[in-house]
């Protein structure tokens, strides 16, 4: 790590805060930042077409809380045995309650989206305080309410470099006093002198970091390809304690040859199992819970697990594409940046070799390297469930029962898809980053993805609320340092 004060005389550029990401934190901080009085600038690593992080091709909804008492027992109870301190669920429970207010600063309507009501923890302390998910305008996704929050961004001619990757931070005694990155390709020195913002994103892109934090090999990310841990690795060699490391946001996938990121995968029609390398299922395919999180043995785990096989067949293959289209699921790194569009009946993909067809269930099974004759005892039992209505292994919903019973039969293994991690460095109500010892790293502020407040489950909109939130702390508290 580099270090240098005041007096080197060697900055190429000199600003109030620096803020390292242009996705939703970053660009609520440099507005925060912008109207505190603060020169700042932007130092964003992905180019026009690719910037924004997951912010970019998330649903691009806040959560809408009802009250702040419940909004506060709600987040607890989410945590499960790693609840956040009391100073910053305080802060998260009050500044997400002034989210729209804010959002509505920008000059965009926003609306609550229809059904999106319910909790997806009901039977949790505080979900009467989740009131749904707000939107810009009447919908949700199509990178909506990153777009309004960038535009209000340059609307007041903040500084914004893109392609310019923030490499290290440049400290002066214990303090940070600036950032190392690249500016028109030339490695150059920028001066904070109030602060510097780390807003980069997760580490989903980054396999060492998902075997390392989460336990998972093989992983594909779902979202920015460019959110590899960067501000992470920088936050740890300036000193940064972590949180959270071991939570992210798993989602049932497919990963295409070719495809730097993953494709969700969610047919309407849901004649379809998942199963274990014993061919048996381990579960209901969709249980309660939400966001990677599911209520297994009356516990929020994890959900689905790395490395399941998607068995399913010929009606669940013409009903409808796998990968749901823009009007069911405007999200996604992959319809939103690359602008694919799966084909309706999944004939273009199949023809490309993305999933497995076979004439039977234990043709399947040969072909996927799993027991025939376990497999097909396993469909027969899945089936004979649909028949009665009745999932008594697992408690499927009735409703979702659809038999896996026309041949041809199809199958793929779903590799751990990474939508979003959790963890980052530890920081408190102010956005300051923590050491181990719970001291400041003065002048060094995180949010977003990079540094999110949840230890465990999260709600709809929750990830976007929290970045918001404490992107703008971060930015107000990054000005209001004295200047050096």
């Amino acid at each position: 790590m580099s270090t240098a004060g005041e007096s080197s005389g060697t900055w190429d550029l000199t600003v109030d805060v620096v803020v390292a990401g242009i996705g939703m934190a970053g660009s609520a901080a440099a507005i925060a930042a912008h109207d505190a009085g603060a020169t700042v600038l932007v130092l964003e690593k992905e180019d026009e077409a690719h910037c924004g992080g997951n912010s970019r091709v998330s649903g691009n909804c806040w959560w809408e809380n009802l009250d702040e008492h419940a909004a506060a027992e709600y987040l607890v109870a989410m945590s499960g045995d790693d609840p956040p301190p009391p100073a910053v669920v305080e802060v998260w429970a009050r500044e997400t309650a002034r989210n729209t207010e804010w959002v509505r600063a920008l000059d965009v309507p926003t609306s609550l989206l229809a059904g999106s009501e319910p909790p997806e923890f009901p039977e949790l302390a505080g979900a009467a305080g989740y009131g749904g998910m707000n939107v810009v305008g009447d919908t949700w996704g199509m990178s909506r309410l990153w777009q309004a929050v960038y535009a209000g961004v340059r609307r007041r001619a903040i500084d914004v470099r893109l392609s310019s990757p923030v490499t290290d931070l440049i400290m002066d005694e214990g303090s940070v006093a600036g950032v190392e990155c690249t500016l028109g390709g030339t490695t150059s020195r920028v001066r904070a002198r109030r602060g510097v913002v780390l807003a980069t994103g997760g580490f989903e892109a980054n396999p060492d970091m998902v075997v390392e934090h989460l336990g998972v090999r093989g992983s594909v990310p779902w979202g920015s390809p460019a959110n590899s841990g960067d501000g992470i690795a920088i936050a740890e060699r300036a000193g940064a304690d972590l949180w959270h490391m071991n939570n992210y946001m798993p989602m049932v996938g497919l990963a295409a040859p070719g495809w730097r990121t993953g494709f969700h995968i969610a047919p309407q029609h849901r004649g379809l199992v998942f199963v274990d390398g014993s061919a048996r299922r381990f579960g209901n395919e969709f249980p309660a819970g939400g966001h990677g999180h599911a209520l297994v043995d009356g516990r929020y785990q994890l959900f689905p697990p790395p490395g399941m096989i998607v068995v399913f067949d010929e009606q669940t293959r013409l009903s409808g594409p796998l990968f749901p289209p823009l009007d069911r699921s405007p999200y996604s790194w992959n319809a939103i940046i690359e602008g694919y569009r799966w084909s309706d009946d999944n004939s273009v993909e199949l023809e490309r070799g993305w999933f497995t067809k076979a004439g039977t269930v234990a043709g399947l099974a040969a072909a996927l390297g799993l027991d025939g004759e376990q497999l097909t005892t396993t469909i027969e039992q899945y089936n004979a469930a649909c028949a009665i209505g009745l999932d008594e292994t697992f408690g499927r919903d009735p409703a979702s029962l659809a038999p896996v019973a026309t041949a041809p039969f199809y199958g793929f293994v779903s590799p751990p898809v990474v939508g979003y991690t959790c963890g980052g460095p530890r920081r408190d109500e102010r956005a300051r980053v923590l050491r181990p010892d719970g001291s400041a790293i003065a002048r060094l502020f995180a949010a977003g993805e990079l540094s999110s407040t949840y230890g465990w489950c999260m709600d709809g909109g929750m990830m976007i609320g929290d970045a918001l939130v404490f992107g703008r702390i971060a930015g107000a508290n990054a000005a209001a340092e004295e200047p050096r």
